[in-house]
């Protein structure tokens, strides 16, 4: 997993500007109550979520921590989209709980390494 953590290192700063756009695009939408902003913003997370979820997927073991923490993320971020083409309360709390789940999943798996 050499390539995934060089990788992983360069993506770093590339999830940490995606995240810091995401909540100034949570804030501006809620400071000037634009539904639009806040919908791309729901949008981005969504995106986010099944970028950094596809990532851990494709660079996992199988049946490994990492591999469901990726499935959740996908999961979550597909839900996102969902919910926002719906509007669907189900859909938005399998895409909060998907999220939740795979960062929690990925938190262990790095703690616990080894």
């Amino acid at each position: 997993m050499g390539e995934f953590d060089d990788a992983f290192g360069s993506v770093r700063k590339w999830l940490v500007g995606a995240i810091v756009l995401y909540f100034a695009l949570v804030l501006y939408g809620i400071l000037t109550g634009s539904e639009t902003v806040q919908l791309v913003a729901h949008a981005f997370f969504g995106c986010i979520a099944v970028g950094m979820g596809g990532m851990l997927v494709r660079h996992a073991s199988e049946q490994s921590p990492t591999m469901a923490a990726g499935v959740a993320l996908v999961a979550g971020g597909l839900a996102q989209f969902g919910w926002i083409a719906t509007g669907s309360a189900a859909l938005g709390d399998v895409a909060t709980v998907g999220v939740l789940f795979g960062i929690g999943l990925y938190i262990f798996d790095v703690r616990f390494k080894n």
